[in-house]
C-alpha cells in the first residue's frame, strides 16, 4: 500500500527484498518502473508493530527508521489496572536485566525522575531511538545497542522530543530523531540519516538509491517539534482504511459476520 501510493505502481510491478539486516525495501527494478521516481529518488521505508499499534514511515531522500515502543502491560494481555501495577513494581528488576543496554548517562537520565512511571517512559523512549537507528542502517539487531547513547530533548509535557545520538562516543551530527507519543503512553520513533550510512552486504539495497551521497545540511523543519506539544506527524488508519477499495464490501461483510458471531 505504501509503495502503491508513492510511486503509483501496482501490486504486480512490486517487489520487496531485505537486507541482510532484514530491513525491507522496494527493489531498483520496481522503483525504475514508476513514473514518480524522480520525486522519491531514494524511497524507503519502515515498520515496526507492538502494543495497539502498527507504524509506518516512508523517505524521498534519506534513510528512514522507525520503531514503536509500548508498555509491557500493552504487549502482553488486555490492559488491567493490576497488571499496570505489576508492571511497575516489576520494572526495577527489568531494568537490572537491560543495564547493559543503556550508557551510564541514560541511565542516569532515566532515573533522574523518583516516579517509576515516569523512569519506564523515559526508558522506552530511550529503546525506541536505539531500534529505529538500527532499522534505518539496515543491520537491526546485529548491531550493539549498547554502542549507541542518545541524548533526549523532550517538549513541556513529554508528547514528543528530539534527540542526538552518538555511537562509540562519537557524535553523529547528520542523523536525526522525531518522538511523539501517539497514544497509550507508546512512543513512537523516526530515526532520519544519510544514505551513505547504510549497511547493506548484498548491495542491493544501496543499489536503489538514485543519490546515495545526498547530505543536506538540515532536515524538514516540520519534524522538529519542541514547541509545539500537541503535533504528532502521523496519519490513523483503521484496518478497514487500508483494505482496497473493490473488497471493501467483502470486508464489510466479513467483519458483519464475525460480529454477529461473537
Amino acid at each position: 500500500n505504501c509503495c502503491s501510493k508513492a510511486l503509483g505502481l501496482n501490486n504486480e510491478q512490486i517487489h520487496i527484498q531485505r537486507t541482510k539486516g532484514s530491513k525491507p525495501f522496494l527493489t531498483q527494478e520496481a522503483k525504475s518502473s514508476s513514473k514518480y521516481k524522480n520525486n522519491w529518488p531514494n524511497f524507503n521505508f519502515n515498520v515496526s508493530h507492538e502494543g495497539r499499534f502498527v507504524i509506518l514511515g516512508a523517505e524521498s531522500y534519506f534513510l528512514i527508521g522507525i520503531d514503536v515502543a509500548a508498555p509491557e502491560y500493552y504487549r502482553k494481555s488486555d490492559i488491567l489496572v493490576p497488571q499496570r501495577q505489576q508492571h511497575q513494581q516489576n520494572l526495577p528488576k527489568f531494568f537490572q536485566t537491560m543495564r547493559g543496554i543503556l550508557s551510564k548517562s541514560e541511565w542516569q537520565y532515566v532515573k533522574a525522575v523518583p516516579n517509576i512511571a515516569d523512569q519506564a517512559q523515559r526508558f522506552r523512549a530511550l529503546w525506541s531511538c536505539k531500534e529505529a537507528f538500527t532499522k534505518a542502517r539496515g543491520d537491526g539487531i546485529a548491531f550493539g545497542l549498547g554502542r549507541c547513547e542518545f541524548s533526549i530533548s523532550p517538549s513541556s509535557s513529554f508528547s514528543s522530543f528530539t534527540a542526538q545520538i552518538s555511537v562509540d562516543g562519537i557524535a553523529l551530527e547528520h542523523w536525526s530523531f522525531f518522538g511523539y507519543n501517539i497514544g497509550f503512553d507508546h512512543f513512537a520513533t523516526i530515526a532520519l540519516g544519510p544514505p551513505a550510512d547504510v549497511v547493506d552486504a548484498y548491495g542491493q539495497f544501496k543499489n536503489s538509491f538514485y543519490f546515495p551521497d545526498f547530505s543536506p545540511p538540515s532536515l524538514d523543519s516540520s519534524l522538529r517539534n519542541n514547541d509545539h506539544d500537541d503535533y504528532n506527524p502521523f496519519t490513523f488508519l483503521s484496518i478497514r482504511d487500508l483494505v482496497p477499495p473493490g473488497l471493501l464490501s467483502q470486508y464489510d461483510s466479513s467483519s458483519t459476520t464475525s460480529s454477529n458471531g461473537d
